[in-house]
């Protein structure tokens, strides 16, 4: 709903070249804007949701840093924001609740094992 309600709002921002410290592109017509809520999430936190709303423990494997890994990354969701007025407000426990529910449904309505 997040992204939806963010992408809906950024169709009348159309990117103009020059128009600032934003990340409009200096040989096309277009940004890139983050759709998040702007706070960092620790893995183990993400997990421990889904494991939750599941009502099911994770099978964890753990293991050292892999290339390409990043030790910390978030969506600042301020460009947004600025251009929009809008920021994300949907958490954690109810964006993966959400998204698990849908799955659910999805799987269910074809016919399939719902987990």
């Amino acid at each position: 709903a997040d992204l939806v309600e963010s992408v809906v709002r950024l169709i009348d921002c159309v990117p103009e070249r020059d128009a600032g410290d934003d990340s409009v592109s200096p040989v096309a017509p277009y940004r890139v804007v983050n759709i998040g809520r702007g706070a960092p999430v620790n893995l183990l936190d993400f997990i421990e949701t889904i494991e939750r709303v599941l009502g099911k423990k994770a099978k964890r494997n753990y293991l050292d840093m892999q290339p390409g890994d990043v030790p910390r990354t978030f969506a600042s969701a301020d460009l947004l924001q600025r251009l929009t007025g809008y920021r994300p407000p949907t958490s954690l426990e109810e964006g993966v609740t959400a998204l698990v529910d849908w799955y659910r449904d999805y799987r269910r309505s074809h016919g399939e094992l719902a987990y």
